[in-house]
């Protein structure tokens, strides 16, 4: 990204995205990494993280916690930020 600043060119895009963004998504998806989110008590109280908040700071759609990374569904409530929301 040093050597090629935005606004990138499309062929520019793809070959970062195939490069960066897919090969982590793969490495994800493997399983890659220390998994701590396999561990039970770990798993339950990203799950309680994620419910504390839910109809309060946000309307929490649905979530999966995988192995190594979590995915989540939601949208801020009325004058919160998702940036905000993401950092604590």
């Amino acid at each position: 990204m040093r050597w090629h600043l935005e606004p990138w060119k499309q062929e520019t895009e793809t070959e970062y995205r195939t490069r960066f963004t897919e090969r982590q998504e793969e490495w994800l998806d493997a399983g890659m990494g220390k998994c701590q989110l396999r561990q039970p008590e770990i798993r339950a109280e990203v799950e309680r993280c994620l419910l504390h908040f839910d109809d309060v700071r946000y309307d929490l759609d649905a979530f999966v916690v995988m192995p190594n990374h979590v995915h989540a569904l939601l949208a801020p409530r009325e004058g919160r930020a998702l940036f905000d929301l993401l950092k604590a």
